[in-house]
């Protein structure tokens, strides 16, 4: 079986971690820069158990697409766990790890898609500066 690549295995992770009630699930598009992979799926997960299930479902959701992490970091007790698919890696975090890190900040003017983005190949609109701005100061 053909195993997904790029915009279609990211959006098929956005929807498992949906499934599993992963919060605030966005979709960064990387191609623009030199990043590690082409897409960064972000899942935020209420606790350590909560992100091993997230982590497991897109696992075992995947394995019948004919895909597989090439590798996985972060275990037992982990509150950030890592899965590569090369093109994709997903994060999934703590709450207090995704405010820390920011990789959404870090990658400011990447394309973000949210979950409902991802199900129906929509984008969602690009933040601008100012709105960035007004954020922080809030």
């Amino acid at each position: 079986m053909p195993t997904l690549s790029g915009k279609k295995l990211a959006s098929a992770i956005a929807a498992l971690a949906g499934e599993k009630k992963g919060e605030d699930v966005q979709i960064l598009d990387l191609r623009r820069f030199n990043a590690p992979a082409e897409y960064y799926v972000l899942v935020t997960g209420s606790s350590e158990p909560h992100i091993r299930a997230l982590s497991d479902h897109i696992e075992d959701g995947l394995r019948f697409k004919g895909a597989r992490p090439s590798r996985i970091e972060g275990g037992k007790g982990s509150d950030w766990r890592v899965l590569d698919f090369f093109d994709v890696m997903v994060h999934i975090f703590s709450k207090r790890k995704r405010a820390y890190y920011d990789i959404e900040d870090l990658y400011a003017d990447a394309r973000k898609f949210g979950l409902e983005a991802a199900r129906t190949g929509a984008q969602a609109p690009k933040k601008g500066p100012l709105k960035k701005a007004a954020r922080k100061r809030a």
